[in-house]
């Protein structure tokens, strides 16, 4: 067998050009104009030199054995009778190419070329679709394999000098770049001399497997004929007696027998069953194209076979012209061509059953990382294989064959028939119905359950496979292998990887080839597709069985960049209180290895939630509805600005869940961590109550539930001028809360909300609530000293109020400037709007509280303007009227009742309420000592007011002298 080590698969002849391999430059000849081609080489070659010796070594000084296998005379027919027959003008030259060198071999071609004439005249060279080139099978030291070439001389060439050529073997293709001539030698033809046509010298049959065959496959010509008297032949023939084999020596058709096609049909064995040696009997001989006779031969039949490999197809059917030289007589005489249209076969167009596929693993490539991809090209060969029956019929000397399971069909016509009964080169010539056919040959004998095989496994074999690599990638080294073993790498030029056949694939099955390419890293972004086809002799395989047209298989890898985009979410606050502002941050993570392009997140709010805001250093914010949705141009790798989403909370209970989303038009090869959720309880025990105070940073405020009753929240310092209390849900009016303002300075004033004077007046405010606004206005302040009377000492811890003078209103004080935190030591400072005030010292204990300017009542009280300094007060040390107040029946004590002292003239003067620091029941007023004062505990409830002690009205009441105590049973 013939080829390298990719299978079993025949040897390989020279190819022609890739349509997709233009490059290479593999010139093929151009079919309509094959005689015209032919014409204008030998034309050509007359004006040619003697060849120049080539710079290669002898083939023998190299170690490399070159034997012909045919003779040295070459053989024609011109004047073929009669004429309307073909001429004959064309013969098989073979060598065998022996490796004497000691070490294995692998690769080799062998070419002929260079034809010169010993004359001055060149008469013999390449036939058309002849180009030259053979492909040797691996060869290990001492192996050898065969190289036929079929070669024709020019019409009337008779000539009886030399005809020399070279044969040359290379360490590959000669036509591939780094191609090396191992060798050469020169082959000389002594003569060409005219033969003519002997009856006796005839073809008996001559048939073909696999008709059509299959493209790529093996097809055998079998060729039964007798050869005439043999005699001495051409005296200047060394070999005579001879018969030299011709498959095909019809180079241009006539007559219905065309010209023979070494372009399609490529030769590849010759074996001969004759008997050379004079009666020993039919001996198989094998090789040669030329053999010589011993004694004294007479008519001799013989068996010729003949392997050819299908290269390529034609548009119609192929006549073998199967003709014999045969030395006899004093002439040599070729074989008969009068049966030719009856004997003879013809060869139908083959017909292509050979595709191929191509993936590529993986499909993706990350840009920065860069990769190995396997590509790997599956070839299908869907030719037929042989039917094997085993119940077939034969009787002797008849052509019809019967089988009851053989279901022959008009698709059998022309296949092979071979049987135990049956001749060689039997075929099937008709089909009588699905049992029963005529062959070619008659059967030698009767017989029944005989094995049949009909027809042949449409082995194929291709000579090359080419991929054309996309740029900027590589083929790896010793990464290819066929059908799981390692072969050869491919021969490599530019871009283009050419797999070196033959690439066998039996029939039915696929085979597979694949290898691997380097793509590294920083690739431009895109898609890498590149083209695989293969070849026998010019016909390309590809996607489709049709070798007309240009259907490459393509395999598409994509190169990427890839950004591992990440999302996490953290909330402001979990509980977040009703109507509060819930900011989720998202941080988003670029975890490379590339930037990510055109990011964006997609955040979509939970139920119960209104949309506050969105914003994120480098991102694009906007929202609808509910959906958030963030966008940046590029991420780069690492940490991005995270982004911060507002909402407020309207939902009263429950959970609210948040869920974003981070994507880009990057690949992202973790999906997995492009979602994050997070959920968040909504405390119902508290509600969020915001506001504005513009002007109002730094200060404070006071929180008072709307009865007055108590104090509820202090609230300190405001950063902003905006504010947010979290308050225990109450509504308005039945409910809620009022808010004082306290500035922080004394160029504001202390209000109400909403800019209000006192509690009274102030608004009532829900939680929760918005929108709770005030412009915190600029104030004048009116201050002084607080000291003792008697002693002028500071007194710390006095409470200042100030009432308008014109209606008496209440209009400010002093919670967070008593006196002795306003510039020092006693100082107090009211903040008041520009006007008139009367102010009140409410003083500490041990003094008594008093109007400025030591008024008892407001009416007496001296008016300030304020703004105003040292407004000062003097504070007359106090006695207590102090006490109890019970309930008259059960001795219970009553708090919250209050206790009002008047002078002796009936002047108010100061007041006490019980239970407010004493003790239940209890109660202070703070008087001058040495005073004498009525007092007067107020009813409510269900009690009576009532004087002390015990008397009805003010003037019955007893004046008593302070300091004392007076008890109050109430009725």
């Amino acid at each position: 067998m013939h080829g390298n080590s990719w299978g079993r698969g025949p040897r390989q002849r020279g190819v022609g050009p890739s349509r997709s391999l233009r490059a290479l430059q593999l010139v093929a000849p151009n079919r309509p104009l094959v005689a015209l081609v032919m014409m204008v080489i030998f034309v050509a070659g007359l004006a040619l030199a003697p060849a120049t010796p080539a710079l290669a070594v002898d083939c023998a000084a190299a170690n490399i054995g070159v034997t012909p296998l045919h003779g040295a005379t070459f053989y024609t027919d011109d004047s073929p009778s009669p004429s309307s027959n073909p001429k004959l003008q064309g013969q098989y030259e073979g060598y065998k190419i022996t490796n004497n060198t000691g070490a294995s071999l692998s690769g080799l071609w062998t070419k002929i070329d260079t034809f010169s004439p010993g004359s001055a005249t060149s008469i013999i060279g390449l036939a058309p679709g002849e180009d030259g080139l053979d492909q040797l099978k691996n060869l290990s030291v001492g192996g050898s394999d065969i190289s036929y070439f079929f070669v024709a001389a020019i019409p009337s060439a008779s000539d009886s000098n030399s005809q020399s050529h070279y044969v040359r073997v290379y360490d590959r293709r000669p036509d591939l770049p780094g191609a090396v001539e191992l060798c050469n030698t020169t082959f000389t033809y002594t003569q060409v001399i005219s033969a003519i046509q002997a009856a006796a010298n005839k073809v008996n049959i001559s048939t073909v497997t696999s008709n059509p065959p299959g493209l790529g496959a093996v097809m055998t010509m079998t060729v039964s004929g007798d050869t005439g008297t043999i005699g001495s032949g051409e005296v200047l023939d060394p070999d005579s007696p001879f018969i030299q084999m011709g498959p095909s020596v019809v180079v241009n058709g006539a007559a219905g027998i065309s010209g023979w096609r070494p372009d399609v049909f490529e030769l590849m064995t010759a074996k001969i069953l004759v008997d050379l040696n004079d009666g020993a009997g039919l001996i198989e001989h094998y090789d040669y194209l030329k053999w010589q006779f011993t004694g004294t031969p007479a008519d001799r039949p013989y068996v010729i076979t003949y392997t050819f490999r299908v290269t390529g197809t034609t548009t119609s059917s192929v006549t073998p012209s199967p003709v014999q030289n045969i030395s006899s007589g004093t002439q040599t005489k070729h074989t008969s061509l009068s049966n030719f249209g009856t004997a003879i076969q013809p060869i139908q167009p083959p017909a292509n059953t050979t595709t191929l596929t191509k993936t590529a693993t993986p499909a993706t490539i990350e840009r920065s990382a860069g990769g190995t991809v396997t590509y790997e090209v599956p070839i299908t060969n869907s030719g037929s294989t042989a039917r094997v029956v085993t119940d077939g019929v034969t009787t002797n000397n008849s052509t019809t064959v019967t089988s009851a399971t053989a279901n022959f069909s008009a698709a059998d016509v022309g296949k092979a028939l071979v049987g135990a009964n049956l001749p060689a080169g039997t075929a099937i010539v008709s089909v009588t119905n699905s049992t029963t056919v005529e062959v070619t040959n008659p059967a030698t004998a009767s017989g029944t359950g005989i094995t049949l095989t009909i027809g042949a496994d449409q082995d194929v074999a291709l000579d090359y496979l080419t991929d054309t690599l996309p740029p900027g990638v590589s083929y790896v080294l010793g990464s290819a292998e066929f059908n799981g073993s390692s072969i050869p790498d491919p021969i490599i030029s530019g871009s283009t990887l050419m797999f070196m056949g033959p690439i066998s694939v039996p029939a039915q099955t696929t085979r597979t080839l694949s290898y691997e390419v380097d793509f590294p890293p920083g690739l431009a972004v895109g898609a890498y597709t590149n083209k695989v086809a293969g070849y026998i002799g010019t016909a390309q395989i590809d996607t489709t069985t049709d070798t007309s047209d240009n259907s490459p298989a393509t395999s598409t890898v994509t190169v990427y960049e890839a950004a591992d985009l990440a999302v996490t979410k953290t909330e402001s606050e979990d509980p977040i209180p009703i109507n509060g502002i819930l900011t989720y941050t998202l941080q988003i993570d670029n975890n490379g290895p590339s930037p990510a392009t055109s990011a964006y997140v997609t955040d979509t709010l939970p139920p119960g939630t209104t949309f506050q805001s969105a914003s994120g250093t480098g991102w694009s914010c906007s929202n609808a509805g509910q959906v958030v949705s963030c966008s940046a141009a590029s991420l780069p790798v690492g940490s991005a600005q995270p982004i911060s989403i507002a909402v407020v909370v309207d939902a009263t209970s429950g959970v609210l869940t948040n869920t974003a989303t981070v994507g880009s038009s990057t690949f992202d090869p973790d999906p997995n961590n492009n979602t994050d959720t997070i959920t968040t309880t909504v405390n119902s025990s508290l509600a969020a109550v915001r506001g504005r105070y513009t002007n109002g940073i730094w200060g404070s405020m006071d929180i008072f539930s709307s009865d007055g009753q108590t104090m509820v929240a202090y609230h300190c310092c405001l950063v902003t001028d905006t504010w947010e209390l979290r308050l225990p849900p109450s509504s308005c009016p039945v409910g809620g809360y009022k808010i004082i303002y306290n500035p922080p300075t004394g160029d504001l004033q202390s209000r109400w909300l909403n800019d209000k004077d006192n509690f009274t007046e102030a608004d009532c405010i829900s939680a929760p609530s918005n929108g709770n606004d005030m412009v915190i206005p600029a104030s004048v302040s009116i201050s002084g000293y607080v000291k003792d009377f008697a002693t002028a000492a500071d007194i710390d811890g006095a409470v200042i109020y100030a009432f308008r003078e014109s209606d008496g209103r209440y209009m400010g004080w002093s919670p967070m400037i008593e006196s002795g935190t306003a510039g020092g030591p006693g100082r107090y400072q009211v903040n008041l709007p520009a006007g008139s005030y009367k102010l009140l010292a409410y003083a500490p204990s041990g003094y008594i509280t008093e109007w400025y300017s030591g008024a008892r009542t407001f009416s007496d009280a001296t008016a300030v303007a304020a703004p105003a300094t040292e407004v000062n007060f003097s504070l007359l040390p106090s006695a207590y009227i102090e006490g109890y107040v019970k309930d008259f029946t059960s001795a219970a004590d009553l708090d919250g009742y209050p206790l009002y002292a008047y002078t002796s003239a009936g002047e108010f003067y100061s007041y006490g309420v019980s239970g407010m620091g004493f003790g239940p029941g209890r109660y202070r007023i703070p008087v001058m000592p040495g005073e004498a004062y009525k007092v007067l505990a107020g009813g409510g409830n269900g009690y009576s007011d009532q004087w002390f002690s015990g008397a009805s009205n003010f003037s019955e009441a007893t004046a008593t002298a302070a300091p004392f105590t007076a008890n109050f049973s109430m009725s």
